[in-house]
This record gives structure tokens, sequence and C-alpha cells, in this order.
């Protein structure tokens, strides 16, 4: 009896939930949403087609460029599998005809920079970060890096076994 008086009273509770529970969505009230900014974009084509999305921000004393090039892995002959990765990764390593990979490393660490390059499945990527103050610096290297890049063999054995 005492058992089936809890059954009961349990019962008519969760019949009482359940509607309260089922509210109709349409009445349900939210809060206002915070307005969103977004950056002024400004497009530039250079004479070689190339496109340039430029966004300023000015709030910190930073510089910051992300590249994307058209190429990938997907382009790798089948038996050159992993080809695409090691190259995107020995383009920075490596150096350039300028300046030995580890001396590269040097003067970048030297100003707290970054300069790095990469190929995925599909595009290949190179992003700069610095300090406002370096920016020319850091520019120069990511150009020479692009124009003029040294394979240096050691390099490339080093990305094959951290592949």
């Amino acid at each position: 009896m005492h058992r089936m008086r809890i059954v009961i009273i349990t019962a008519l509770l969760v019949a009482l939930v359940i509607p309260v529970a089922a509210q109709d969505i349409s009445k349900l009230k939210f809060p206002q949403l915070h307005s969103l900014k977004l950056p002024k974009v400004k497009e530039v084509t250079l004479d070689n087609g190339m496109r340039l999305y430029i966004v300023e921000d000015h709030s910190l004393p930073t510089f910051s460029l992300s590249a994307r090039i058209n190429c990938g892995s997907y382009l790798e002959p089948d038996d050159k599998v992993g080809l695409a990765s090691i190259c995107g990764t020995v383009l920075r390593t490596g150096g350039t005809k300028k300046w030995p990979g580890d001396t590269l490393d040097e003067k970048l660490e030297a100003v707290g920079a970054s300069v790095e390059t990469s190929i995925g499945l599909l595009s290949g990527n190179a992003s700069v970060n610095s300090l406002s103050d370096y920016q020319d610096m850091v520019l120069d290297i990511l150009a020479d890096i692009l124009r003029n890049p040294v394979f240096d063999q050691d390099k490339i054995d080093l990305a094959k076994v951290q592949a």
C-alpha cells in the first residue's frame, strides 16, 4: 500500500512537470546578442595576378601575414607520397642562398619572430608573425625563402625522419 502511494505521487509529479518542460519554442525569450563589427578588408591585385586581402589592426604593435599558395599533396605522383610535405618543411628549414637555415632560425629567434611554410593536401601556406618594428626584416626573409630556397640534404633527411 505504501509503495502504491509512492508510485501514484511520483506519476502525478511527472505528469505535472512534463507540460512545463514542453513549452512552445516560439514563446521563448533570448537575451540581446552583442553586435559584431567585422574589420575592413582591403583587396589588392598585384601585376602578377596575386590577390592580397589586407586587414589592419593597430591595437597591438604586431605584424602577421598568412599566404595560401595554389598547390598541394594531391598533385604528388603516386610513387612520391610525402614529397609535398617535405618540400613545405624544408622550404623554410633549408634556408636560402643568402642565409642558411640555422642562421635564419637565429635571426628570427633574436627578435621573437617566426616565418613558417608548409604544404598540405590542397594548398601551400606561408605565415609570418613579428613585432611591427621587424616587419621589413621578416618580409625580406619570407621573400628570400620563396624566391631563393636551398633544399639542404641534411634538412631533407631530418624532415623525412620527423614526418
